[in-house]
């Protein structure tokens, strides 16, 4: 695949999952509203990358600083939402950037969870980035929901859960593959040891 198309991807992924968090928790009374829950959910999802990737910001991507991350977006939002508490906006946030972001990423490569307490990297390593199993059912989810105003979370909720019911068997399946592998390997070098 080339590498900025893979790239669009991994960020696309971003965006819809931190949209469709601030969709769940935000008013969306007005086309307005809607759009600005979208956008602010979407720019949470992708603000870890606007400072640059991991090697070069890692405290972008540290759950320490992501607060401090949703802080601005939530000041932003608030901007916009006059009658709604800014703890709403900066908790919707803080989801926006912790699973839009940082779950993705720590599903797909290394994340320095704990920077700069500990430069240790973390990562699940179940999922490819830009996973069209992730970006696809969270793209039709969030379409349906805005297209079905009256039942708008079904579509949502429906794609997170066959997300997650993705994720789990993604887990399920590279734990019992290494598994195997590791067996396997065992009894390689035992018979080539005799």
């Amino acid at each position: 695949m080339d590498p900025y198309l893979y790239l669009f991807f991994h960020v696309l992924s971003h965006a819809l999952l931190g949209a469709v968090i601030a969709y769940c928790f935000l008013p969306r009374a007005t086309w307005k509203d809607l759009m600005i829950c979208l956008c602010s959910g979407a720019l949470c999802g992708i603000i870890p990358d606007i400072f640059g990737d991991r090697s070069v910001a890692p405290w972008s991507h540290s759950i320490l600083f992501t607060p401090l991350l949703a802080l601005g977006i939530a000041y932003l939002t608030k901007l916009f939402y006059k009658k709604t508490s800014f703890k709403l906006f900066w908790g919707s946030s803080i989801l926006s950037v912790l699973f839009g972001h940082l779950f993705l990423d720590y599903m797909g490569h290394d994340l320095p969870a704990f920077y700069p307490f500990s430069d240790k990297s973390y990562i699940m390593g179940a999922i490819t980035l830009g996973d069209p199993w992730i970006w696809f059912p969270l793209s039709m989810g969030l379409g349906l929901s805005i297209f079905l105003r009256n039942k708008s979370k079904l579509p949502i909720i429906t794609s997170i859960l066959f997300i997650v019911g993705y994720i789990v068997f993604r887990i399920i399946s590279k734990e019992i593959i290494e598994q195997k592998v590791q067996v396997q390997h065992k009894k390689f070098l035992k018979s080539h040891m005799l």
